[in-house]
């Protein structure tokens, strides 16, 4: 274990008063000084130094006849434009993202399955161009990406189904848009943007759960996001539910439950059952709501199977929320009801009905908030790599 140095520690009460005016719009210097128990003088030094680089700013409140004038603090976030990318199997989505979630842009493109590394460098590269002609100043390049990723290494290691994508650094990126540029798991990406914006902003412990392609975890344990090592960290969809005789998965092991219950395989079951074809997430919505059975059916079962699932989880974690997110959010409606009683059924001693189970806040949006929230908890953990020290 190391000691830390002046410089970690007037960046770790940067960061400290950062997060706490970020989270308390409106909030006094004297609330500050009370909150983080810094001293009067830390905290006007912190803040003067935030006020110059305009993170944050403050307004005067009304005069009282005794003492001095309160200041209220707000931070700067819409001063602070962010470069989204959110990867998925099929599309690329851009975005520019303010540090406040306020969305100024959106385009979508359709990829290949065959996309390779030089590829996709030539892609961002062109929408970052694209984008920064268009709106001006960009402060920094987000991207999720779905598979193995390591954050520290800023590499996007594998994402299933890609084959001839591996080990693709953003750093590249960086060298070309000369821009600071931060990678993370979609699921992580996404529970960072329940915490700063959604469902996550009110507690300490949650657990998000992305099902879309396939199912991936975020977890949050005392509002922080847990990585994990070895770019590995909630990889729930790889949980088998049928060791022995299920179905082979591209990571080695059989009867993962994303072969069952992602979004792509739900869509799969109800259309073979129904013999239907080109079967959507809009279209099953409609059919849950007239109550078709047989789609009722397969969707309550694969639902409880997510719920065996988290039962584990939960028993380990005891999370406050589980937050559902990804495509599948279309159909929550329908999946959540069967994860609550599984928990409270399954769980240890039936605690898990005292778990929120909640459908994703930002909707279609979490994964673009979330490559944005990427760079945002970046900048409040270690704003010295943002913004020059004083």
């Amino acid at each position: 274990m190391k000691g830390k140095n002046q410089r970690d520690l007037k960046e770790e009460n940067t960061s400290t008063v950062l997060k706490l005016v970020k989270d308390n719009p409106g909030i006094s210097r004297i609330s500050v000084v009370r909150k983080t128990d810094l001293t009067p003088p830390t905290v006007s030094r912190i803040i003067g130094f935030l006020l110059e680089q305009g993170v944050v700013s403050e307004t005067p409140g009304e005069s009282s006849k005794v003492g001095r004038k309160p200041y209220y603090l707000k931070f700067n976030g819409n001063n602070f434009r962010v470069f989204a990318v959110e990867m998925s199997y099929t599309q690329v989505k851009f975005a520019l993202i303010d540090f406040d979630g306020k969305i100024y842009h959106v385009e979508t493109i359709e990829t290949s399955t065959d996309i390779s590394n030089k590829e996709l460098l030539e892609l961002i590269v062109k929408h970052y161009k694209k984008f920064a002609d268009k709106f001006g100043r960009i402060f920094a390049v987000g991207i999720s990406a779905p598979g193995r990723v390591d954050p520290k290494e800023g590499k996007i290691i594998s994402i299933p189904n890609l084959k001839n994508l591996s080990n693709f650094s953003v750093y590249e990126v960086a060298k070309v848009v000369d821009k600071p540029v931060f990678v993370m798991n979609d699921a992580n990406a996404e529970a960072l943007a329940e915490m700063f914006f959604g469902y996550g902003r009110d507690v300490n412990d949650f657990l998000l759960v992305h099902i879309g392609f396939g199912i991936g975890g975020g977890i949050v344990l005392n509002r922080k996001l847990y990585n994990g090592n070895f770019g590995v960290s909630g990889e729930i969809g790889h949980i088998s539910v049928d060791m022995d005789f299920g179905i082979e998965c591209d990571c080695g092991n059989k009867g993962c439950i994303e072969l069952y219950s992602s979004a792509n395989a739900m869509l799969k079951a109800v259309q073979k059952q129904l013999k239907a074809e080109n079967l959507t997430l809009d279209k099953l919505y409609e059919l849950l709501k007239k109550k078709d059975k047989i789609a009722l059916s397969i969707i309550q079962e694969r639902s409880r199977m997510v719920g065996n699932v988290l039962v584990s989880v939960a028993d380990i974690l005891a999370p406050q929320r589980i937050i559902i997110a990804g495509p599948v959010v279309k159909i929550s409606d329908f999946i959540i009801p069967q994860i609550k009683e599984t928990l409270k059924k399954r769980s240890f001693y039936g605690f898990g009905e005292n778990i929120e189970v909640v459908s994703s806040a930002l909707k279609e949006n979490t994964g673009l908030i979330g490559a944005m929230s990427v760079v945002l908890n970046e900048f409040l953990e270690h704003p010295y790599e943002f913004i020059a020290q004083k």
